[in-house]
């Protein structure tokens, strides 16, 4: 369980591979905190209204070290970067609270074709070719899995595509990858890992190939929100009976 006090409960979770987390909330609260989960290092709250309106911050990421980037369901997204050497003025167009937490490096709306009528949920960066990924979730007229990838070097579109299935991976109950309702989304030495809310699966996916290599069931998580690795160990974020849990797996 995290017993550090949020200001709403958390939707995403983020490690950089080193020492932080990076825990976004619903009332866009941005926290880094330690690897123990001890202690808030920065906290801010996005004005969210002041620019591009991002809606509900659902999906996160770092994109290096001291860099990460947050996204809403509506494909609005916001990088940032650690920086306590900013005044107080200078970043009231940014921040309504933890004014001298961060820097904005970027801001603006992922523009996407054939995933225009979907939201999203989540968000992963890969470094293994500099670009960040999304992936749509089902609504009552569209149930397309589709993944978009955005370079970031400009945040312009550079491909989607719907993954293939691996020679010998089943979906299970004769479900379609259009059904998968997914949550949380990070990347780890290459690959993509998904994790589905209404399945406890996490699809294992990779990039380059664009086909889901593996899947992998859990059980006893109710309400998953994001999906990180702590070096090998897979971390998944879960809001249930108001407080926010970290469950750690293995296979």
């Amino acid at each position: 369980m995290i017993n550090l006090k949020l200001n709403a409960p958390a939707t995403d979770i983020a490690f950089n591979g080193k020492d932080k987390y990076f825990i976004i909330t619903e009332k866009w609260g941005l926290y880094l905190v330690d690897k123990t989960f001890n202690k808030i290092e920065r906290f801010s709250v996005l004005d969210y209204l002041n620019g591009a309106n991002g809606r509900v911050p659902v999906g996160s990421a770092f994109l290096g070290e001291n860099e990460f980037g947050i996204v809403g369901w509506n494909k609005i997204f916001v990088f940032f970067k650690e920086d306590g050497s900013v005044p107080n003025k200078n970043n009231l167009p940014s921040f309504t609270e933890g004014l001298n937490n961060y820097v904005i490096t970027s801001r603006g709306a992922y523009n996407t074709v054939r995933s225009r009528l979907y939201h999203v949920l989540s968000m992963a960066y890969l470094p293994e070719n500099n670009s960040i990924y999304l992936i749509t979730v089902p609504n009552s007229k569209n149930n397309k899995f589709i993944i978009s990838r955005f370079d970031k070097s400009d945040n312009l579109l550079s491909e989607e595509f719907t993954p293939t299935l691996k020679k010998g991976i089943v979906i299970k109950d004769k479900k379609s990858l259009g059904d998968y309702y997914i949550t949380g989304l990070t990347s780890y030495k290459g690959y993509l890992y998904a994790v589905s809310k209404q399945f406890s699966q996490v699809l294992k996916i990779n990039p380059m190939t664009k086909e889901i290599e593996n899947i992998y069931q859990f059980n006893e998580i109710n309400n998953p929100q994001g999906i990180t690795f702590n070096n090998d160990i897979m971390q998944i974020l879960s809001y249930e009976n108001g407080a926010n849990i970290i469950y750690s797996l293995s296979e």
